[in-house]
């Protein structure tokens, strides 16, 4: 046995460091801008608070781009670091979390992922193809009629649109 077939991931060692040396690169400029803006005189207008919010995010959107951990707990160090820097009050930085419309569309994601894991998106989408979209047009006029009655029942258009969407997949998927 060579060499090449004992080990099935023989790619996957040159891949890691290009991807820790993206992550170390992006480290890099994240911590150099943050320093840059962060230390530059304040521009008239743009409170001291302000600036160093905006060095802040820009950290943080430098390690979401350069995936230099996890997207979710990248937010959660921009949070952090909001309040640890006294940048803004936890109520201000948490306020998304406690509001109804959050909620709301958590609960719609979450129920439209279990309308297209179940099967549920697919039953339903095989029923409407079958009876009524005996073409291209007929399809999308079925979406649109779709919306429609589904903005009575959700009236928020984002978890109307992530059930439309569990739907729409499912015809894709079948046609």
């Amino acid at each position: 046995m060579s060499a090449a077939t004992a080990m099935p991931g023989n790619a996957t060692p040159t891949a890691k460091p290009a991807l820790a040396r993206k992550q170390r690169i992006g480290i890099l400029i994240s911590l150099i801008l943050l320093a840059g803006i962060w230390l530059m005189p304040t521009p008239a207008g743009l409170p001291v608070a302000g600036q160093r919010a905006l060095a802040v995010t820009v950290f943080t959107v430098v390690w979401w781009s350069c995936g230099v951990m996890a997207p979710a707990y990248t937010t959660l160090l921009l949070c952090l670091g909001y309040i640890v820097l006294q940048l803004a009050p936890p109520t201000t930085v948490f306020a998304l979390w406690t509001s109804p419309l959050m909620w709301l569309m958590v609960g719609a994601f979450l129920i439209a992922a279990a309308v297209t894991n179940s099967g549920l998106a697919t039953r339903v989408a095989y029923y409407f193809m079958t009876r009524y979209a005996r073409s291209y047009t007929s399809l999308v006029t079925l979406v649109y009629v779709l919306g429609v009655v589904l903005s009575v029942l959700i009236p928020h258009p984002f978890p109307r649109t992530l059930l439309l969407m569990a739907l729409v997949t499912a015809v894709i998927d079948r046609a």
